[in-house]
């Protein structure tokens, strides 16, 4: 697909990897339902080959995300901000924050620091 930025890290290939995986997905479970098996085995073939190449790309484990993101918290509640989602999400991922250009996906991250919260 056609960017208007250059690929520069390995999250945005994942990024682009797990699109065309969802729209791969879609496209073999449409193949099926209109019995054309022969183009949802091609479809299912290429999804095979994009699996393999996301698990490659490495990023930070559950629990080194979970470490960083209580590591925050503390300080930030030690500071007596008040806070939220949206404040600990930028104190990660602001410039020179614990997150930024890390391998790491932030809607995990965000699921992560929604349920420390709680």
């Amino acid at each position: 697909s056609k960017t208007s930025s250059p690929i520069r890290t390995n999250m945005h290939v994942l990024s682009i990897l797990r699109k065309k995986l969802s729209a791969s997905k879609t496209a073999s479970q449409e193949f099926a339902d209109a019995k054309r098996d022969d183009l949802k085995q091609k479809q299912d073939a290429e999804i095979a080959i994009l699996d393999e190449y996301a698990g490659q790309v490495e990023t930070f484990s559950e629990d080194r995300v979970s470490e960083v993101v209580e590591e925050v918290v503390k300080t930030m509640e030690g500071s007596g901000a008040k806070l939220s989602a949206g404040l600990v999400l930028k104190e990660l991922f602001k410039p020179g924050g614990a997150l930024q250009d890390k391998p790491v996906e932030k809607a995990q991250v965000a699921a992560i620091v929604k349920r420390r919260l709680m």
